[in-house]
């Protein structure tokens, strides 16, 4: 038997299933920021409705200018 080959299989392998498990994390971790992300935004959306009712002058000052920031990070 050789040693070597082994030896590099354990280490290739062991290779692949980091690499993979860094990959799952990366992907998992972008989908979370994306949902919130999209609750931001429709928290945003409510909070503009509300300013709206209340005083329509408000949603330019307050609102719009926080809302393009949070709709820049992602677009649809």
């Amino acid at each position: 038997m050789n040693f070597s080959h082994f030896t590099k299989r354990s280490i290739q392998s062991a290779l692949m299933f980091f690499t993979t498990l860094m990959l799952w994390i990366a992907l998992s971790t972008l989908i979370l920021l994306r949902n919130i992300l999209d609750h931001i935004e429709d928290i945003g959306g409510v909070v503009e409705d509300e300013l709206d009712a209340l005083n329509p002058s408000l949603k330019t000052s307050v609102v719009a200018p926080m809302y393009g920031t949070l709709t820049m990070h992602r677009m649809r």
